[in-house]
């Protein structure tokens, strides 16, 4: 008597409950992690400055009985931040919605994808505006200035110190904040000056772990912000040539969480808010297509990355070897 095939008792399907994506971590991204974000209601504005030698000069003088005091004063200006908006939409048919599977969730596959490419365009906006040479009061060259972190004989705890002093030393504040490329954070917590000091301190036997926070403290640092991301530089169509957003250079700066008046901090990205809609700057929309049949996902985010004080940060190009 035959039997029933394997083929006859199964026909396969779509899995409901697993698929393959490729949507970034958005942790990997540092356009939202080194540089704090200040919500704006105008796509443009002014904001004052103040002149740092000013604040720091020692103008006192001895005073004579019956003399009046020594005088001093400020200078003020005004700079300004002007955002750019930028958009991107994906069209879902209904007849796609309709007819899909389980498996596939046309929209909000579409909305994860947008969201992702935002991302995307915010960090390589980043490092175009923060992460290169001649931006910052003071650069310094990897086999240059300063033996690059994959070399052992590097100081990375050392240089770290001196850079800090370097830009104390001109504006009165600590840079406190490291951002680094994946390379460059891989050859730092691998150090061996960071493994060393980091050795041992494992408790119950278990191991040692050199990650941003542990590193932060044995280099006198608040945060070190790990650039992640990668995109396709390659056109729609073409063979995918993925690359790293951030070459292997690494930025300290000083940075105030949360900046107000009279608080100086190395850069900001000013947001706009330009819809009631808007969560952290960033608008998620569907939009009735009924002429094409379809649902149009967009997001739409405005931004401008400003430096604002360019003596506090220090770029160190090169950071580690390509």
């Amino acid at each position: 008597m035959p039997q029933p095939t394997l083929e006859d008792v199964h026909f396969d399907s779509l899995l409901t409950d697993f698929s393959v994506g490729y949507i970034q971590d958005p942790g990997k991204f540092v356009a939202d992690n080194m540089f704090p974000r200040k919500l704006v209601n105008h796509q443009s504005n002014k904001y004052a400055t103040f002149d740092i030698g000013d604040f720091n000069r020692d103008d006192m003088e001895r005073r004579a009985p019956s003399a009046e005091s020594a005088g001093t004063s400020y200078g003020t200006s005004s700079d300004s931040y002007s955002t750019e908006e930028w958009s991107l939409h994906q069209d879902v048919p209904h007849a796609i919605v309709q007819n899909s599977d389980a498996a596939h969730t046309p929209m909000q596959t579409a909305t994860s994808t947008l969201a992702n490419k935002e991302r995307i365009r915010r960090d390589r906006e980043w490092v175009t505006e923060f992460f290169s040479t001649g931006k910052w009061g003071t650069d310094k060259t990897g086999g240059t200035d300063f033996t690059q972190i994959n070399d052992a004989a590097s100081d990375p705890v050392g240089m770290i110190g001196d850079y800090q002093l370097t830009v104390e030393a001109a504006t009165g504040f600590e840079p406190r904040h490291l951002a680094l490329s994946a390379k460059g954070w891989l050859n730092l917590r691998n150090h061996p000056d960071i493994v060393g000091r980091i050795n041992g301190s494992g408790s119950n036997g278990a191991p040692a772990v050199a990650n941003e926070a542990n590193v932060a403290a044995i280099c006198n640092l608040d945060k070190i912000v790990v650039a992640r991301g990668v995109y396709n530089s390659a056109a729609e169509g073409v063979t995918d040539s993925m690359t790293w957003i951030a070459g292997n250079h690494a930025l300290l700066a000083y940075v105030d969480a949360s900046p107000g008046l009279m608080t100086p901090t190395a850069g900001m990205q000013f947001v706009w808010l330009s819809d009631s809609n808007s969560i952290e700057g960033r608008v998620i929309r569907t939009i009735d297509m009924p002429l094409k049949k379809s649902t149009r996902v967009e997001v739409d985010a405005g931004w401008d990355m400003k430096i604002c004080g360019s003596s506090l940060g220090l770029f160190m190009s090169g950071f580690v070897a390509d």
